[in-house]
């Protein structure tokens, strides 16, 4: 169950509107990233590990958002395009799974660390 006093971390939801192509027409999520909302979250770690990218070790990081239920949640399509940035410090973290409540109170999202920006 979530707790009010637990919300801590302030996040941002953010995503990719259509970008120009260089020819008059658009390409879909090329666009800057742009932040549709923000609002306060508990971030729990779920479990880390770490990866090869770019002939570098990446480390991993997966997580839940749990946050109140707000009418963008489901107005927009938020999906796996999309990216939660915790405002307090700037990272970036890749959406995987968007998870309401079925009395619409409380919403998780499941996250993992952006390596791609």
């Amino acid at each position: 169950m979530l707790e009010a006093g637990k919300l801590t971390t302030p996040i941002a939801l953010m995503y990719r509107p259509p970008g120009n192509d260089g020819y008059g027409g658009t390409v879909p999520w090329s666009g800057p990233w742009t932040e549709l909302f923000r609002t306060a979250a508990d971030m729990r770690t779920i479990r880390g590990s770490e990866t090869v990218v770019g002939q570098m070790l990446a480390n991993v990081t997966m997580v839940e958002f749990w946050t109140r239920y707000r009418p963008e949640f489901t107005s927009q399509p938020i999906n796996e395009k999309w990216q939660v940035k915790t405002t307090r410090d700037g990272r970036m973290w890749d959406i995987k799974l968007v998870d309401i409540d079925s009395r619409r109170r409380f919403v998780r999202i499941t996250a993992q660390t952006a390596l791609f920006t």
